[in-house]
């Protein structure tokens, strides 16, 4: 059984700026992005970032539902740098294929449907985001948000 662990930044990595960057990495499983986006308000409310908490929560939900769902991860990565004015969410999993894109078309699906609007949703509510892939069989969804006071 895979376990969720908390770790360092790997040695010689850079730090993010003046703050700092926490990794959790956990088990795919349909209760890992209730976990990360609370994980991730945890840290923000410590950040002294709690503004910033609700939309990093929406979009730490879609990004690691997304992994959960799309990814042939057994594990997915929730990495988050702090700065005093933004915060960055980056989630890994192992499925390069089909790297992310807002779907266009959302404004003509159903409104009433239940899927499908994740990146759309990221998209509003993050200042940037993007994707890329990370090696052959890894790619890396982030967003960042600022601290607009």
């Amino acid at each position: 059984m895979a376990r969720a662990a908390l770790a360092d930044p790997p040695p010689g990595a850079p730090p993010p700026g003046p703050g700092a960057c926490y990794r959790l990495t956990a088990p795919s499983l349909r209760t890992t992005p209730k976990i990360a986006r609370e994980w991730v308000a945890v840290l923000l409310g410590v950040a002294g970032l709690a503004r910033l908490a609700d939309r990093a929560m929406l979009c730490t939900s879609e990004l690691v539902t997304n992994a959960h769902r799309h990814g042939r991860s057994v594990l997915i990565t929730v990495e988050v740098a702090l700065l005093p004015d933004a915060v960055t969410v980056q989630v890994r999993d192992d499925n390069p294929q089909g790297l992310p894109s807002v779907v266009t078309a959302v404004r003509d699906c159903d409104p009433w449907e239940e899927g499908g609007r994740g990146l759309h949703l990221v998209d509003c509510l993050a200042d940037s985001w993007d994707h890329a892939r990370t090696g052959p069989g890894t790619k890396v969804v982030w967003f960042t948000l600022r601290d607009r006071r």
